[in-house]
């Protein structure tokens, strides 16, 4: 195995074979996205006579994934009100409501075939802003660790590495600086430290806006800056011994003593208002764990449920 270094090209995806996209000039809009999942779905039903079946099959148990656009009233309730509960089902929503898929619209996505099910947890999970780009998205993302980057040129897209990389070592994309429940509403996991996590205040949601920045270290960044919030996040600065620590803890310091105090109060609120604590949670999970493994997708995403809350 030979190093890569920065600047290298890893991956060259001509446009041709870009689902969503025809050129440079001609890039998926949001007008488009319905129309890439119908061509999604298409191909799926052509299964192995699919000129994208190689492509297309490499994660054809996506469906498993249980998302939570497919949960069901008593997985979301496990939830607790904790986000992403407010908006789990956006993506179902959104394609029953705006997709005009084989004539089925406002059809709810569990009536629909396997082969749609499929597109759209596709599309959710592994599309571009470009649209579906092979190879692209079989990367795994870790904005800690982020080590290659894409871009689009004229001939297609280009996948290209943003540092020195050692032989054996992992590659990360990013999939964009984003809360946690985001992550874990857009594709079924929260990702390991650097996490974002945001919530408002359930009697004036609109007033009160809390966030903040779990870092590697436990080190945290509270209501963090936009600038704080691209280097703590990010990986330009992670591995910066005194960077980033002396960004942070400059932003705390300046935090008003009023400001922590709504902060610390918001936060405890947020914890009274949960039915359990996390020792009740790790107690009901690991019964439910011992009674076997889960039969529905229900008992499935119960459980998934529980361990986010964890």
């Amino acid at each position: 195995l030979s190093p890569i270094a920065t600047g290298d090209i890893l991956v060259q995806c001509p446009w041709s074979l870009v689902i969503g996209s025809d050129d440079l000039q001609n890039q998926m809009s949001s007008d488009d996205m319905c129309s890439v999942v119908d061509a999604l779905a298409t191909e799926f039903r052509l299964g192995q006579h699919s000129f994208w079946y190689p492509y297309l099959a490499l994660d054809d148990s996506l469906i498993q994934s249980r998302l939570s656009t497919l949960w069901d009233t008593t997985a979301l309730e496990e939830l607790q009100g904790l986000p992403p509960h407010a908006d789990a089902t956006r993506h179902a929503q959104w394609f029953t409501t705006v997709c005009q898929t084989d004539g089925n619209n406002n059809l709810p996505l569990d009536q629909h075939d396997l082969a749609t099910q499929k597109a759209l947890f596709s599309f959710i999970t592994r599309a571009s802003g470009v649209g579906m780009v092979p190879i692209y998205d079989l990367f795994n993302h870790h904005n800690g660790a982020r080590n290659i980057k894409v871009r689009l040129v004229e001939s297609g897209v280009e996948i290209y590495a943003t540092t020195d990389i050692s032989p054996g070592s992992q590659l990360y994309l990013s999939y964009g600086i984003k809360a946690a429940s985001t992550m874990y509403r857009d594709y079924g996991f929260v990702d390991p430290p650097p996490q974002v996590w945001t919530w408002t205040d359930a009697v004036a949601p609109s007033s009160n806006r809390y966030s903040f920045v779990l870092l590697p270290q436990e080190r945290v960044i509270i209501n963090p800056t936009t600038e704080l919030l691209k280097a703590g996040v990010g990986s330009v600065y992670l591995e910066d011994d005194d960077y980033l620590p002396t960004m942070v803890e400059e932003h705390n310091r300046a935090i008003s003593l009023p400001m922590l105090q709504h902060f610390a109060l918001g936060a405890q609120m947020l914890l009274e208002s949960l039915p359990t604590g996390v020792e009740q949670d790790r107690q009901i999970l690991s019964k439910l764990q011992a009674s076997g493994p889960p039969s529905t997708g229900t008992e499935l995403d119960v459980l998934n449920a529980i361990e986010y809350r964890i």
